[in-house]
């Protein structure tokens, strides 16, 4: 696997084997295949290395073109909210566009979807299993940085799920939601009502937050990745393990997911509280942790603004990536969204004629071999969270009065006339659910804005008139609720 030497870390032999296996095999496959060169679990369990392999087997889970390797990131995600015209004919991509949920591609896709995020559960419960019986091993505060992630990834994707399947917010009675599983074992997982099982995701965050808040060097070094390596072995940067920390579930993102959390749930007082923690963050030497991306940044190439990840998934197939396959329409969608002068137009989309048609095609995920030194956050990632979230979540959640000022902040930086403090409710709304269709386009956060508005804004994006029925939003859990570990 040519392409592991560029993932998260540099491995031992025993742990890149382990690794290479995870991306090629199922789940349990990599738990009970016991070759001479992999870490079986009971034996990972003995040994620091062997906890640190679990725990970043579960990262290249999510790194499936299941998961943020597309679906969740520019492909499924992105066709349910209608912002693609590259659906072949027949094909799920084409079902999910149109809202056809019962369409026999999508609902596989869909199980397939489902069953890809339990795998990433499944792994972390692995790693939780028999940890507080391992403490011994897990010294210099390894224990509370691999429990802390593993629980925070845990509660990220189960929010994940409620986000796609669940029901729509406002509108949770006490019906079967979905399985909250925190154990790695096959017995069946019961599903659970909306309500318990928000309080586990809550529940879990706060454990996550308790474990890493005053371990995780996220908090306190803010510095390009050579410097970083420079820093290994002293004060908060104890080893390898614990370097690049926008690319693992570090302490921010535990909060940023709280906010996400808290405004979907209804709770906006919690979800401005911890956008603003999160806004607000600096490292140990006053400066800003994240900031916004530029104009520059995305003409030297850095088209997923490096500078305001919060948490993303590394993903070196992207290292050869010369342009996705994915296509917008200029004329009678892109620019019914953007304004002419909006950066996330002018510089992240690019035309191409192909067999006398011409398409517009998304700019990021592109690989820019020269921001290597520079900028290497840039490289090989998609964004999981934004700082550009954290302003729109916080702005929504203070409501109209404070939150034209923030969004005018960030329309600022995407070279957008502002709003007017006049604007009514409705256009307010509007604006706001505009803005995440804007700033995540082939991010996959569009759909759910749509969604966590619904029915305060009965529209969909970008026609004012484009009048939707909620069914759009209610996407069926697969029929067969079988879960693969």
């Amino acid at each position: 696997m040519k392409t592991i030497h560029r993932t998260l870390f540099r491995w031992s032999v025993p742990a890149l084997a382990l690794l290479c296996l995870t991306l090629t095999a199922a789940c349990s496959d990599w738990l009970d295949v016991k070759p001479s060169t992999q870490i079986e679990k009971e034996d990972a369990e003995k040994t620091l290395t062997g906890y640190e392999s679990m725990l970043i087997g579960a990262y290249i889970q999510m790194q499936s073109s299941l998961l943020y390797g597309r679906q969740m990131s520019y492909g499924a995600i992105e066709y349910l909210a209608e912002h693609w015209n590259s659906a072949p004919l027949n094909s799920a991509e084409s079902a999910l566009t149109a809202h056809r949920y019962d369409d026999e591609a999508a609902e596989q896709l869909f199980a397939d979807m489902m069953n890809a995020f339990y795998k990433v559960i499944f792994n972390v419960n692995s790693v939780l299993s028999d940890i507080d019986r391992h403490r011994d091993i897990l010294t210099d505060h390894h224990y509370e940085l691999i429990k802390g992630e593993s629980i925070g990834l845990r509660a990220f994707c189960h929010l994940e799920l409620l986000r796609l399947w669940g029901p729509i917010p406002g509108q949770a009675d006490s019906t079967a939601c979905l399985a909250y599983v925190t154990r790695r074992g096959k017995e069946i997982n019961e599903r659970l009502p909306y309500a318990e099982y928000v309080r586990r995701i809550e529940a879990d965050l706060d454990e996550a937050e308790a474990l890493l808040r005053d371990i995780d060097p996220v908090t306190e070094v803010n510095v390009s990745a050579r410097e970083e390596v420079s820093l290994i072995g002293t004060g908060k940067i104890r080893s390898e393990f614990f370097t690049e920390r926008r690319k693992r579930f570090n302490y921010y993102a535990c909060i940023a997911t709280k906010a996400r959390l808290y405004l979907w749930t209804g709770q906006p007082e919690k979800a401005a509280r911890c956008a603003t923690q999160v806004i607000d963050a600096k490292d140990n030497r006053g400066k800003q942790i994240f900031t916004y991306g530029t104009r520059s940044d995305m003409e030297q190439g850095d088209y997923t603004l490096s500078a305001e990840h919060i948490f993303c998934i590394d993903l070196p197939s992207l290292e050869s990536n010369s342009g996705l396959d994915v296509y917008a329409g200029r004329s009678y969608k892109l620019t019914k969204l953007f304004k002419s002068t909006d950066l996330r137009l002018t510089k992240l989309f690019y035309d191409r004629t192909e067999n006398g048609s011409t398409n517009t095609y998304p700019y990021k995920y592109l690989y820019v071999p020269e921001l290597k030194d520079s900028r290497p956050r840039a490289l090989c990632v998609v964004p999981a969270l934004r700082l550009s979230e954290m302003k729109l979540i916080l702005a929504e959640a203070l409501g109209k009065e404070q939150g034209i000022p923030i969004v005018n902040e960030l329309g600022a930086q995407r070279d957008l006339a502002p709003l007017s403090a006049s604007t009514s409710d409705s256009n307010w709304l509007r604006t706001l659910v505009q803005e995440y269709h804007r700033e995540f386009y082939a991010e996959g956060q569009g759909f759910f804005a749509s969604k966590r508005i619904w029915p305060k804004l009965d529209v969909f994006w970008p026609v004012a008139n484009n009048r939707k029925s909620e069914d759009i939003y209610r996407i069926p859990l697969p029929r067969a609720e079988t879960l693969t570990e």
